[in-house]
């Protein structure tokens, strides 16, 4: 399996899909505010001319300086069985964050080529880009059924057993890329720690965008800052605030 770019940055690597960590493309350099495309062809050595080029996941990430994120990410594919490419998902980092942007197909497909747009801020310097091709992923499916909603606060019913817990955590530290799991090792060992003070400690926060809501969170010092509001129009917090509601 083969993978080639025409991004004057990258350069083609060899087994893309066998689910190894150092299955990426990766670019350098300073992307700007402008949009970059990016695009990715498969193709059938003539050694393996019956190679299945499927995958489930697409992970795209940017690591960053500490004043840069993404703004908008756009991913369009052509199935090995089309003619005509298709917008497969777009993400819009509203938050400034830096986290990931994960395409998860639901199930293994084939596809001939990928695009992916990157428009990055005004005042990002990207120390490099990787794009991750995964197929199916055991250990993903089993960390989304670990608890009971987003929040990260309650183990699911099929997860009560502490020795499922670590089954688990066995199969992560066994995987090519752990890191894609740390929030959810994070989130085991504070329910493990103080399972009711976890569920105490949530709160849910409609942000109101036609009010100029916002919210950001501070990982250096584990604070919210913004402003944001519950429905009914009660103002939950306020902390930094640049204009009034």
């Amino acid at each position: 399996m083969y993978v080639t770019s025409e991004n004057s940055n990258a350069k083609p690597f060899e087994n893309a899909l066998d689910g190894r960590a150092d299955t990426f493309w990766e670019s350098r350099g300073t992307l700007g505010g402008t949009t970059r495309e990016i695009y990715i062809g498969f193709y059938r050595p003539s050694s393996k001319p019956n190679t299945n080029l499927t995958f489930r996941r697409i992970l795209y990430q940017l690591f960053n300086s500490d004043i840069g994120w993404w703004k908008h990410i756009k991913i369009v594919g052509t199935k090995c069985s089309e003619e005509f490419s298709n917008v497969l998902k777009e993400f819009t980092n509203e938050e400034r964050f830096t986290y990931q942007a994960d395409l998860d197909l639901g199930s293994e497909q084939c596809y001939k080529s990928i695009r992916i747009e990157v428009t990055s801020a005004s005042q990002n310097k990207v120390a490099a880009s990787r794009i991750e091709f995964w197929r199916e992923d055991s250990v993903l499916t089993e960390a989304r059924k670990l608890f009971t909603d987003g929040t990260l606060s309650e183990f699911s019913n099929e997860y009560k057993d502490p020795q499922k817990v670590q089954e688990f955590i066995t199969s992560v530290n066994n995987h090519p890329c752990p890191y894609l799991f740390s929030e959810y090792i994070y989130a085991i060992n504070e329910i493990r720690n103080d399972p009711e003070g976890v569920k105490k400690s949530v709160q849910t926060i409609e942000c109101r965008p036609t009010h100029n809501a916002y919210f950001n969170f501070d990982h250096n010092t584990n604070q919210p800052s913004g402003k944001y509001m519950l429905s009914g129009e009660r103002i939950l917090q306020r902390t930094q605030m640049i204009e009034p509601i």
